[in-house]
């Protein structure tokens, strides 16, 4: 947006289950960018791990802290300890070079999985 390369983009700025997303309140004020309309987005997350890894393997779920915020019944229900990333598809990264650890990205709408 702010390059030029989009017209119109869309942006989380509230989390019903995590709250509000504070990066961009902090950033929207000076960024010259307005909103222009509200979508509520469902989201709706898969638990991945290493290749031949069971859910009785679990030590650690990393994710972004939203993510983790919207799974917390679960993680609470769970043995899991979680790491916070910079956002799921750093978690993903660093889930794939761990040998344990499993991450919370989210799913595409509209994608099958």
């Amino acid at each position: 947006m702010i390059l030029g390369d989009a017209d119109v983009a869309v942006i989380p700025v509230n989390n019903c289950a995590a709250g509000r997303v504070a990066d961009v309140h902090h950033l929207l004020p000076d960024s010259g960018l307005h909103i222009v309309a509200e979508y509520f987005l469902p989201v709706r997350f898969d638990l991945m791990g290493v290749a031949g890894g069971t859910l009785d393997q679990v030590e650690c779920v990393r994710s972004h802290v939203h993510a983790l915020g919207q799974c917390r019944e679960l993680l609470r229900e769970s043995s899991w300890g979680t790491l916070v990333s910079d956002d799921t598809a750093g978690a993903a990264r660093e889930a794939a070079e761990a040998t344990r650890a499993t991450r919370l990205p989210p799913r595409r709408p509209g994608s099958r999985r």
